[in-house]
């Protein structure tokens, strides 16, 4: 019985040693990598803050092909989750949350993982402007061991283990944004607009670039008819009015619209409608390339109507300033206008 206590005595104390010696080991780590990329930090922010497009970059989203893939809330905002859920055990199941964004700066992350065990890390995107179209972005994960979990942090280097995977997909980023057209800054005025007469159809699309064109030039076909049918010409370039834009929803439900004198007397005719644009304070953007960039240039307006403490009052709209059949792309203007107060 004496050896059998003994033995007892001594297993416990090999129990215990490790664990008295986990409450004095740091749980903290944090792994950070950084690059510049050729490209402004508007363009750079507006990519890096939406979770579908790490799968472009990331190698982690990269690992298994056949993982199962889901998002919930509106991506590009705080509280929207990617969850994924994979065969692979260096995969396994987990899911990221967007936990706050300071526009132009930072974007954290949260990251929940189910198996193959569970535990919790923090993860972020900060990006800085290092001139006009230079921008360096850091790409860092960092979080904490509970006790006795954090006795492991003696037999693993995160530095060693996430370290290469941050590099290489900063590396696949760079590459990615590099290939866009290189962005100029956005220019923004404050103006003021005046009530012009309108002909309009309401339309509603799916967020595509080919669909929006199709719904957009039907609907400008068929107001056109009716301007030729009664000898009208347009006031300055077609317009489209915001209803509500939803990246949940996938649509964009929007007014198409030409200006014109006067819709006075006139015989409306399908679906055109007649109607006044919007008068008064207006914060102007000017987009300058392709249209699918154009949320560069909205989240610039939107900093700043922050910055210069100023509200929205009003639907958005876009004027259309030059043909993209006559223009080549990247010299296309947009311009976006934002009723305020």
């Amino acid at each position: 019985m004496k050896i059998v206590k003994r033995i007892v005595v001594i297993l416990i104390i090999l129990i215990a040693i490790p664990l008295i010696a986990a409450l004095f080991i740091n749980g903290e780590y944090a792994v950070v990598k950084e690059t510049t990329i050729n490209q402004s930090n508007a363009t750079v922010f507006e990519y890096v803050k939406y979770l579908k497009n790490q799968d472009n970059f990331s190698v982690w989203n990269q690992m298994d092909p056949d993982m199962k893939k889901g998002l919930t809330g509106t991506d590009g905002e705080v509280g929207a989750i990617a969850s994924w859920d994979s065969e692979v055990e260096d995969v396994g199941k987990g899911e990221q949350e967007i936990m706050g964004i300071e526009e132009g700066v930072r974007i954290d992350f949260q990251l929940r993982f189910f198996k193959p065990f569970e535990s919790t890390g923090n993860a972020y995107f900060t990006t800085e402007s290092v001139d006009g179209n230079q921008t360096k972005v850091q790409w860092g994960f960092d979080g904490e061991m509970p006790w006795p979990m954090n006795l492991m942090l003696l037999f693993m280097d995160f530095e060693k283990e996430l370290g290469p995977a941050l590099e290489t997909g900063l590396t696949d980023l760079k590459k990615i944004m590099e290939e866009m057209p290189v962005s100029a800054p956005v220019e923004i005025t404050q103006e003021e607009v005046e009530a012009q007469a309108m002909f309009y159809i309401e339309e509603s699309s799916e967020l595509n670039t080919e669909a929006i064109g199709g719904k957009i030039g039907a609907a400008y076909g068929e107001i056109g008819a009716l301007l030729g049918a009664n000898e009208i010409e347009p006031v300055g370039m077609p317009i489209s009015i915001t209803n509500e834009f939803s990246m949940e929803k996938m649509i964009w439900v929007f007014d198409c619209a030409m200006r014109v004198e006067s819709t006075e007397g006139i015989e409306l005719t399908g679906r055109v409608k007649a109607g006044t644009t919007y008068a008064g304070k207006v914060v102007k953007g000017v987009h300058v390339g392709a249209y699918d960039q154009s949320p560069i240039t909205y989240n610039a307006i939107t900093k700043y109507l922050t910055e210069n403490g100023l509200e929205q009052n009003g639907r958005s709209w876009e004027e259309y300033v030059d043909d993209p059949g006559e223009v080549a792309p990247e010299e296309v203007r947009t311009f976006i206008y934002f009723p305020v107060k």
